[in-house]
């Protein structure tokens, strides 16, 4: 992985709002031991996924938009869907 933060991928999830998904980044600050699921979640909903969600919790900043990125584009963007 070669990016930090939101920035490189802002816009992807704004490409994605404009699709009338819903994109959730939520920074937790109280999830901070070692038992929690990690003090990032990302939620991307709605639009052309319908009834389909996509969530995560992770501690890795990066990997959760990763993920969230590569979830909508198998759902949403490739072709034949």
């Amino acid at each position: 992985q070669d990016w930090l933060g939101c920035d490189p991928v802002w816009h992807v999830f704004e490409k994605m709002s404009k699709e009338g998904a819903i994109v959730v980044i939520k920074i937790d600050g109280k999830r901070t031991g070692v038992e929690d699921n990690g003090r990032y979640t990302i939620v991307v909903s709605g639009g052309p996924l319908g009834d389909d969600f996509f969530r995560m919790d992770t501690n890795v900043l990066e990997a959760g938009l990763a993920n969230a990125i590569l979830y909508y584009a198998d759902k949403c963007w490739k072709k034949g869907r």
